[in-house]
C-alpha cells in the first residue's frame, strides 16, 4: 500500500494535472475540455480506494473507531469516486451544484476526519501525535494559502491536496508499522 501513497497516486495525479494550466483550470475542467471524463473517473476511483483503505488501516492500528467512522468513510468514498460522473456544465446548473457539493464535501469531510483522529491521538498517544500532527498542520496551512492565493479550487490545489494526503497517509502507515504501542497514554 505504501507504493500507492508514495508513488502511484502522486504520479497519476501529476500526469492528469499536467494536461492544463495548474492555476486556470481544475480537474473537472480538464475532464470537460480535454475529453478525459473516463480517465478522471478512474483516477478518482483509485484515489478514493487508496484513501479509504489507507485511512481505515491507520485508524484501526491506532484503535480509533468512533461510531461515525464507517458511515463518514463511505460518504467520503462515494463523494470522491462519484463526483466525476456528475456533469459540471452550464446547461445543468443543479447538477453543477451537486458535483461541487459532493467533491468539496468529501474533501472537507476527509480532512475533518483527520482533525478528529489527531485529537484522539493526542490523548491516546502523545508521542505518535507529535510525529503525525505537524505534517498534517502543514498540509492544511498550505491548502489555505493556495485557496486564498488562487481564489478558487485550481488544479494546483487539487494536485497538492491529493499528493500531500497520499504521501501523508503512506508516511503515517510507515510510522505505525515501526511503532511500539506499549508506551501508550491511558
Amino acid at each position: 500500500m505504501l507504493i500507492f501513497g508514495y508513488f502511484i497516486i502522486p504520479v497519476m495525479t501529476f500526469l492528469y494535472a499536467s494536461q492544463a494550466p495548474l492555476i486556470n483550470e481544475n480537474f473537472t475542467g480538464i475532464a470537460n475540455h480535454h475529453q478525459q471524463k473516463y480517465i478522471f473517473a478512474l483516477w478518482a476511483l483509485i484515489t478514493a480506494l487508496y484513501f479509504l483503505k489507507a485511512s481505515l488501516t491507520l485508524f484501526k492500528s491506532c484503535q480509533w473507531h468512533p461510531k461515525y467512522l464507517k458511515p463518514v468513510s463511505i460518504i467520503i468514498f462515494l463523494g470522491i469516486s462519484l463526483s466525476p460522473w456528475i456533469p459540471y456544465q452550464d446547461q445543468y446548473p443543479h447538477l453543477e451544484t451537486l458535483h461541487v457539493l459532493m467533491a468539496m464535501g468529501a474533501s472537507i469531510l476527509f480532512l475533518s476526519l483527520f482533525v478528529f483522529f489527531l485529537a484522539y491521538l493526542y490523548t491516546y498517544d502523545s508521542i505518535l501525535y507529535r510525529q503525525l500532527e505537524p505534517p498534517f498542520q502543514l498540509i492544511i496551512s498550505t491548502l489555505a494559502i493556495l485557496l486564498i492565493w488562487s481564489g478558487h479550487v485550481s488544479s494546483l490545489t487539487e494536485l497538492f491536496m491529493t499528493n500531500a494526503m497520499s504521501i501523508y497517509l503512506a508516511y503515517a502507515l510507515n510510522k505505525i508499522k515501526k511503532y511500539n504501542f506499549t508506551n501508550v497514554n491511558k
